[in-house]
């Protein structure tokens, strides 16, 4: 039975898969990405500026510079004036004129600038028109100029257009090697895992299935391993850890049973909210791992099937494919109150004869 990745919890097999990964194989590697990865230059079209037409009237701009008295000028005039009459004397005048050139660069970046005499520049605009022969021989350059800007231009695309052809062959040639590699960096696990120092308590049926795994897959499956983190600690441990040498890809599987053995308490049952397992599992996803989870049912009585299912899953993930081979029969998950009717029948025993 073919499958897709959709991280539903509805029914066993369970198959999640982080949101990095799986988005890379939905979409894609970005173009972007593969882009900066190759470090090929994308070639650019050169600009080249148009030639204007000449024009018989043109404009020109001409500088006028006057003299602003300002206030203080103005006061410092009449007061030496005044005196001059007053006074019946020349020398005043003579100083006036001295003086007022002198007040702006004396006063440069004070008040007195401000109120001070000043050298304003103004800019006018003008019309002016060429002669006959001048603006005949700027329209005979302007054609010649124009001739040579399309020949150029012809010429750049042209040149542009093989560029981009040698580099889209070039890019090609290496797209399929940076997306696979660039997916490569995708899979692997934010927290590696670590030999656990105390072995954890384990089911005839864990170890079976251990037994087949590693037949099948002998440098591949680990137990008694979990996830660190920076402090050596771990949250959750793993039934089986698949790990793959080529990616370091970390997937946990998970047997899930209906109810404790001794105590028929319920567990791995569905709410309304979902899985009572969803922390666990998200705890796996966001450190990029993969997670797949079968019921016990399906490890007792579809031990191989589960084994296959197993290497198509990681197959499918590794070649960035979305989807997978289900060589397992499906079994649904189960409430808590289905788990209480499970443990009343005694059912594990049964399918376990």
């Amino acid at each position: 039975m073919v499958r897709i990745f959709n991280n539903h919890t509805d029914e066993y097999p369970i198959v999640l898969l982080p949101d990095k990964i799986m988005e890379a194989i939905i979409d894609g590697i970005e173009e972007h990405i593969i882009i900066a990865k190759s470090e090929i230059i994308k070639p650019e079209l050169k600009t080249i500026i148009q030639p204007i037409k000449p024009q018989k009237k043109y404009f020109v701009t001409e500088k006028k510079t006057k003299l602003r008295l300002g206030c203080f000028s103005v006061l410092i005039i009449i007061v030496f004036c005044f005196g001059a009459i007053v006074l019946h004397s020349y020398y005043y005048l003579l100083w006036l004129l001295i003086l007022l050139p002198a007040i702006p660069i004396v006063g440069k970046g004070s008040f007195f600038e401000e109120i001070g005499p000043k050298f304003e520049n103004k800019y006018v605009q003008k019309v002016k028109e060429r002669s006959e022969n001048e603006y005949q021989d700027l329209c005979y350059r302007y054609e010649n100029e124009l001739t040579q800007y399309h020949e150029n231009k012809i010429k750049d695309q042209q040149e542009y257009q093989k560029k981009c052809f040698e580099y889209n062959e070039l890019l090609n040639s290496k797209k399929k090697e940076i997306i696979k590699n660039t997916y490569f960096e995708y899979l692997k696990p934010e927290n590696i895992s670590r030999r656990l120092i105390e072995p954890q308590s384990r089911g005839m049926e864990e170890m079976r299935f251990l037994e087949l795994l590693l037949e099948k897959y002998k440098d591949m499956v680990f137990m008694d391993m979990a996830p660190m983190n920076k402090y050596g600690r771990t949250t959750y441990f793993p039934d089986l850890i698949l790990i793959c040498p080529k990616t370091n890809l970390h997937i946990d599987i998970e047997i899930d049973e209906p109810y404790t053995n001794q105590d028929k308490i319920p567990i791995h049952y569905t709410e309304i909210k979902g899985s009572v397992d969803r922390k666990r599992n998200e705890y796996f996803l966001e450190i990029n791992w993969c997670v797949i989870r079968f019921s016990e049912k399906q490890i007792v009585k579809y031990p191989y099937q589960c084994a296959e299912t197993i290497y198509n899953i990681y197959s499918s993930i590794t070649n960035m494919e979305q989807y997978y081979e289900c060589s397992v029969n499906i079994d649904p998950t189960w409430t808590y109150e289905a788990a209480l009717i499970k443990s009343n029948k005694n059912e594990r025993n049964r399918y376990k004869v």
